[in-house]
């Protein structure tokens, strides 16, 4: 909905209403009717909010809410990016941690084998000896 792009493109740019105001050379009233949906701004304080936001006029008319998936603040892209990074640790050190258990369950699994191996020769001598 355009009154609330307005407003939340306006708090991603981290500005005021006063600040946003002054910017389009109207008041901050206006502003504030147009982000509660009691009136609507002209087609050129749309084109100047788009410059301000350094967003396209058809994102600020979008209604829907994937507006904002395409506009972030670089401050909304770091957490995300630490995210992946997070998740890409947790798949490393989980995939590196079944490995390492495989491994030793081989290595234990073979030593046992081995053992048994060792004691069924030692029972095969013992019995032909006798």
């Amino acid at each position: 909905m355009l009154s609330d792009n307005i407003r939340n493109y306006r708090k991603i740019n981290n500005m005021s209403q006063d600040e946003l105001a002054e910017k389009l050379g109207v008041s901050r009233q206006s502003i504030s009717l147009w982000e509660t949906g009691q009136t609507q701004p002209t087609i050129d304080n749309i084109i100047a909010l788009s410059k301000i936001f350094n967003v396209t006029s058809d994102e600020i008319l979008k209604s829907d809410d994937s507006t904002l998936d395409i506009v972030k603040s670089p401050q909304d892209k770091v957490p995300a990016e630490k995210k992946k990074n997070k998740t890409w640790l947790l798949v490393t050190v989980i995939g590196i941690t079944v490995i390492i258990g495989a491994v030793l369950f081989s290595v234990l699994f073979l030593q046992k084998r081995e053992k048994r191996k060792e004691h069924s020769r030692h029972l095969h001598s013992t019995f032909h000896a006798t």
